[in-house]
């Protein structure tokens, strides 16, 4: 009896010990496919994103060329044919943390756990690392109005685990502070009690079903809209590169592009009964997930008020300014999210065919004078060609000329009065 008992249980351990190393090869198996298949639509190992957070001094000299480069791989501005966001008329809050200490949350903003400025050896500037699992508040202090534009630049690093395709959601919108301060403590709670919020929820794929949904709330956060899961493609595609989101407040409509496409078109989904004044991000969290393998990095926030009224300023005092059409910092090499503004400039040049326009580019105080002046030039002249290039302009109805840091519209050096300085503006001839 005791020598059946031995060989049975010297049976069991050889089977289960056999088991245990199928199964440990079938997993590896399996992890090294899905690495594979994620490797080939462009992701990133835990190590290659680890290597991208650089400290300041590591931080990349040659921006313009690794942005032109971008700029090739997501299509330049043609691939955004179809964007016709137009950004508010005022700037009231930028932030790309120019600043900021490199580690540290920013001054100005709150945040519920952990959050630090870092650089990216692939793209130029201080990017904001938002972590999972923490609600963040903007250092925005500004009253928005009724009509106002939001866009910042987004980029979203993961390399998901074995047996899941999704990454964690992305939370962001707007709420009405009230009487409180935009940034106080309160409303770092996910279930704080607000008067009127408008929320976003993006739930991310490496593959091409991605979801977003709009949800708005009203007094004593009672939900009074909630929209349909829709697919986004574009948001997929995003990872591991550079996103620009643009958000259009208008009354009570909502409208929401990422890159050149537009996610949402709501009419009538913004409650009237307070303002809102605060935006936030809150990344959730997902138990796969850790600083190791997927990061979330935020920067060149900015907020607008009012509409753009080109034609409108045009028609009463024969010019009009924009700063809506964005160069590559210390380049005259237009981003492509500038095409909403060239198309509706172009539009405008369509309906009156003798129109001629002077464009004349602007810069800010930062830099020398002399190739601010030379860079304001190049840029006006980037727009010219933009304009007859891609919209069969006539050159002969085009002049250019640029002024540089001379007619600054603010003397002060904040970074919402440069971001206004940064400018184009097209006078009639």
């Amino acid at each position: 009896m005791k020598k059946h008992l031995i060989i049975a249980t010297l049976t069991f351990f050889i089977t289960a010990t056999a088991n245990a190393q199928f199964f440990d090869k079938a997993l590896k198996k399996m992890k090294d496919k899905a690495k594979e298949k994620f490797d080939a639509i462009g992701g990133e190992s835990s190590q290659t994103q680890d290597n991208q957070v650089k400290t300041e001094k590591e931080q990349p000299t040659n921006s313009v060329v690794q942005n032109a480069e971008l700029l090739e791989e997501q299509g330049g501005i043609k691939a955004y044919s179809r964007y016709d966001f137009l950004p508010g008329s005022k700037i009231i809050y930028y932030e790309n943390f120019e600043h900021g200490v490199l580690g540290e949350l920013p001054e100005g903003w709150n945040g519920s756990g952990k959050g630090e400025l870092v650089t990216l050896d692939k793209y130029p500037g201080k990017w904001l690392r938002l972590f999972p699992g923490t609600k963040y508040l903007s250092g925005n202090k500004h009253s928005l109005g009724e009509n106002y534009t939001i866009e910042f630049d987004l980029i979203l690093q993961g390399t998901p685990p074995s047996g899941t395709r999704f990454l964690p959601d992305l939370s962001l919108g707007l709420f009405a502070s009230e009487r409180k301060s935009p940034t106080d403590n309160v409303f770092l709670d996910p279930l704080v009690q607000v008067n009127n919020q408008a929320t976003i929820l993006l739930k991310p794929n490496v593959d091409e079903i991605s979801r977003v949904k709009l949800i708005c709330k009203g007094k004593d956060n009672i939900q009074t809209y909630s929209s349909e899961n829709q697919l986004i493609a574009p948001y997929g595609k995003s990872l591991n590169r550079i996103a620009h989101y643009a958000i259009q407040v208008h009354g009570q409509r909502l409208r929401l592009w990422v890159n050149e496409v537009k996610l949402l078109d709501m009419p009538k989904v913004i409650n009237a009964n307070v303002p809102l004044n605060q935006l936030f991000f809150n990344p959730l969290e997902y138990w796969p997930y850790n600083d190791d393998n997927f990061g979330l990095y935020v920067s060149n926030l900015k907020i607008a008020s009012g509409q753009p009224d080109n034609r409108s300023k045009l028609s009463a005092v024969g010019k009009f300014s924009t700063t809506g059409i964005l160069f590559e910092s210390g380049s005259s090499q237009i981003l492509p999210y500038s095409a909403g503004v060239l198309k509706d400039i172009a539009l405008l040049l369509g309906e009156q065919p003798g129109l001629k326009l002077k464009i004349i580019g602007h810069t800010d105080q930062d830099g020398e004078a002399a190739k601010n002046l030379e860079l304001s030039r190049q840029r006006a002249t980037a727009v010219k060609a933009n304009l007859v290039t891609d919209y069969k302009i006539d050159p002969l109805r085009l002049e250019t000329d640029g002024l540089g840091e001379t007619k600054p519209l603010n003397q002060v050096v904040t970074a919402d009065a440069k971001a206004q300085n940064r400018r184009v503006e097209f006078l009639r001839l």
